[in-house]
């Protein structure tokens, strides 16, 4: 199966689409602007947070296993 690493990356980045479609379905009661004024710093936070570290610790995995192989 799925080790925790991969299934926690996993789960982040179901959290993050779901945030989005939660956020496009607010359109429906709020204004465009509304919307994007909660989503800009959610997205910008989410992404510099993510990359910094989840997806630095998949990469150095994913780095370890290809030198394994190498």
């Amino acid at each position: 199966g799925e080790d925790a690493l991969v299934a926690d990356h996993r789960s982040q980045h179901q959290a993050f689409l779901a945030e989005i479609a939660h956020a496009v379905e607010s359109r429906e009661f709020h204004s465009d602007r509304a919307v994007m004024a909660a989503l800009v710093p959610y997205l910008r936070t989410w992404l510099l947070e993510h990359i910094d570290t989840a997806d630095r610790a998949i990469t150095e995995r994913l780095l370890a296993q290809c030198q394994t192989f190498a």
